[in-house]
Order: C-alpha cells, then sequence, then structure tokens
C-alpha cells in the first residue's frame, strides 16, 4: 500500500508540472508513477499528451501509436494522432490519416471539422471546399462553416494576388 502512494504522489508531481507547463518535467514523473499497475495506461496518455503540449511531436506520435495498439477504436485518441501528425508539418501523412478517419466516420461532425481546418491549414482549398461541401450537407448547422468559408476566401484572394504579382512581372 505504501509503495502505491508513491506512486500516487509520481502522479500529482507530474499534474502540478503540467499546470506549470513544465512538460519535460511533467513526464519524468509521469514515468515514475507507471510503475503503479493502476496508473501505467493513464500515465501512458498522460506523457503522450505533455510531450505534445510541449511540441515534441516524435515522441507524443509514439505514445499516441502505443495507446491505439491497446485501444484501437478509441476515437479520440485517433483525432490527436492525427492533429499530432498535422503539427508535425507531416501534411501528406496527416491528410491521409484524417481521410481513413473520415472514411470510418463520415457521420461524425468533430473528424469532418478537424479534417476541414487541416486542409485549410496547409491551403489545400479544394479538398477544403469538398469537405465543406459535406458539413453543409450533413450538419448544417455547424458553427464552424462561416469561418471555413470565410478562411477559404482569403486564402483564394491571396492566391489571385500571389498570381497577379506574378504575372506583372
Amino acid at each position: 500500500m505504501k509503495i502505491e502512494n508513491i506512486y500516487t504522489e509520481y502522479y500529482n508531481i507530474a499534474e502540478a508540472y503540467v499546470n506549470l507547463a513544465k512538460y519535460e518535467q511533467a513526464v519524468k514523473y509521469y514515468k515514475l508513477a507507471m510503475g503503479s499497475k493502476k496508473l501505467y495506461w493513464t500515465c501512458m496518455y498522460k506523457c503522450g499528451r505533455a510531450y505534445a503540449l510541449n511540441e515534441n511531436w516524435d515522441m507524443a506520435v509514439s505514445y499516441y501509436e502505443k495507446l491505439l495498439k491497446r485501444d484501437p477504436d478509441n476515437l479520440d485518441l485517433k483525432l490527436s494522432l492525427c492533429y499530432i501528425t498535422a503539427m508535425n508539418s507531416d501534411v501528406k501523412q496527416a491528410s491521409h490519416l484524417y481521410e481513413k478517419l473520415y472514411q470510418e466516420y463520415p457521420d461524425n461532425d468533430a473528424v469532418l471539422v478537424n479534417y476541414i481546418n487541416v486542409e485549410l491549414y496547409f491551403e489545400n482549398v479544394q479538398r477544403a471546399e469538398e469537405l465543406l461541401k459535406a458539413l453543409k450537407e450533413k450538419f448544417s448547422d455547424n458553427a464552424n462553416i462561416k469561418t471555413f468559408e470565410s478562411k477559404i476566401q482569403q486564402i483564394n484572394e491571396k492566391n489571385d494576388t500571389e498570381l497577379q504579382a506574378e504575372d506583372s512581372t
């Protein structure tokens, strides 16, 4: 019982470090807390999350992949892995992961909204427009529609300005 209390204290220290945005320190204590069978998988998740918050994308990916091996149907983990992959600037892989997720969960507006966000972030306007059309058809009351339309318009205007600048040289 005493040893379990020590692991719990490690976990609590890690949580305090996360609250202070000291993610590297948090990971150290989460790893110590992983000595507890009860805390192991929670700490595994928390380590991956702390790595992501610290923008250590490669380590975050490795933790989320381990978590998904244990729980392959967990949509939240899949969304997190897609997000981390996108933030790691692996455009092609992120788009592929979101496409796969969208095919698996075509009626989940969170998947579709995140997929559109990634396509817009990387200025893949054509694909974003296709996905936005699906969002409007399936979730016409989604609060993100106007924002997406505005972003698409901004990207198109920027591209038009760049084309005009190239043509004038």
